[in-house]
């Protein structure tokens, strides 16, 4: 039997096996071909290079807002306002009992003279602490924060014929209801004209009474009113319309019998007549200074007059002009007065008048930036105010006409 003959292998089988296994050795060793050749194949355009995606950058962490405290206050626990919110709190009662709140808590007022004051142990816990605080002797407790009125009213209501009080801010707004100071001792008292001291501790005010001898100027320490203490009869029958001096040591004061005015010194319990004219019916004030009285002929004649306050009824009256119902200058130098139906001002010596707006019974603040008058009820304006033109016009007190009264400072 013949033998089988062997298949022969040509060249290029040889070459196409040689090709196949240098591939397969590409593959399996990860060979890349060489930078500069590949480089040079793409530059030629035979070859596109790949597009490299750049990764997008990582975003930035977006802010993150500090959470509120849970308890927060700006007033430091020092009762200055509806500053402390506290989200919790809990406050223990006299009795013992603690009493949990859950709700939004501002400071509040117990009374006029208490304020509830919450306050913040941490700002980062939901607890607060709760305290009583009282306003002190002078302090009102006003829409949770504890106000001291600088200051004062005092006024006759006519519906009752008593005294009453207003605490106030510089400006005359009231920080707390009227009171009264005086009561009506027998039927046909009427306490009327009263004065302030210039510090506000001492009141002085005219009696109009039946009884002859009930009649006069009476004193008042407003540190115990009545009826708890009675206000003291100072001078008698015919004394009227009292006005303290600057200096608190004297009192002016004019007598109905004879129309004359005088000067009460309290260092000495005696008075001393300023002038005696038969004209006189009026009413009359002090200069700021206390150097000059400044006073009224009657309401019909309606005529300013000023003295020196050492008159002593030996000096000729010097005539301002016009006008009625005055009541305290200003540094010495404006006298706040009622011409007709208006509200005027006019300089110590009366070269200067003007109108500052429609009203009656003129009185200045203790700053001289304002003047009460009255004009149905109790208003106040700007001084520098002008024949009704930029005007800052305030109600102090719903009181009817006819209401006499006096504006001073509290200290």
């Amino acid at each position: 039997m013949a033998a089988k003959r062997k298949p022969k292998i040509t060249l290029a089988t040889k070459v196409a096996v040689v090709a196949a296994i240098i591939l397969a050795i590409i593959l399996l060793t990860g060979g890349v071909p060489d930078i500069a050749e590949f480089s040079a194949v793409t530059k030629a355009g035979l070859i596109k290079a790949p597009t490299v995606t750049e990764p997008p950058p990582s975003p930035l962490p977006l802010p993150t807002k500090p959470k509120p405290p849970l308890c927060f206050e700006g007033d430091k626990g020092l009762d200055a306002g509806n500053a402390s919110f506290c989200k919790y709190a809990t406050r223990v009662t006299n009795n013992g009992y603690t009493v949990y709140y859950s709700s939004p808590l501002y400071d509040s007022c117990v009374d006029e003279s208490t304020v509830l004051e919450y306050f913040c142990t941490s700002p980062t816990t939901a607890r607060c602490h709760a305290e009583d605080i009282p306003c002190g002797p002078d302090g009102i407790c006003k829409n949770g924060a504890c106000i001291t009125p600088t200051t004062r009213f005092a006024y006759r209501d006519t519906r009752d014929d008593r005294i009453y009080i207003i605490d106030a801010l510089d400006d005359g707004t009231p920080v707390r209801a009227a009171y009264p100071v005086t009561t009506t001792r027998q039927p046909g008292w009427i306490a009327d004209n009263p004065a302030l001291s210039h510090k506000s501790r001492q009141l002085a005010f005219e009696v109009i009474s039946s009884n002859s001898s009930a009649r006069g100027i009476y004193l008042l320490d407003l540190s115990c009113p009545e009826p708890a203490c009675l206000a003291t009869q100072l001078l008698s029958n015919g004394a009227a319309n009292p006005e303290f001096s600057p200096d608190d040591t004297k009192l002016l004061y004019h007598n109905r019998t004879d129309y004359s005015i005088w000067v009460y010194d309290f260092s000495t319990s005696t008075s001393t007549l300023a002038l005696a004219r038969p004209e006189l019916r009026g009413t009359q004030t002090w200069s700021n200074s206390g150097a000059n009285i400044t006073f009224a002929k009657d309401f019909a004649a309606s005529m300013l007059y000023s003295i020196p306050a050492n008159c002593n009824n030996a000096c000729t009256p010097q005539a301002l002009g016009q006008g009625g119902v005055p009541r305290g200058y200003w540094r010495g130098t404006n006298v706040a007065y009622q011409q007709s139906f208006d509200v005027k001002v006019v300089r110590f010596d009366g070269s200067s008048s003007r109108t500052v707006i429609g009203g009656f019974d003129p009185v200045w603040s203790p700053n001289g930036a304002w003047i009460a008058y009255q004009a149905g009820w109790i208003y106040r304006v700007n001084s520098d105010c002008s024949s009704g033109i930029g005007c800052n016009v305030t109600l102090v007190a719903p009181i009817g006409n006819g209401v006499k009264m006096d504006w001073q400072r509290l200290a």
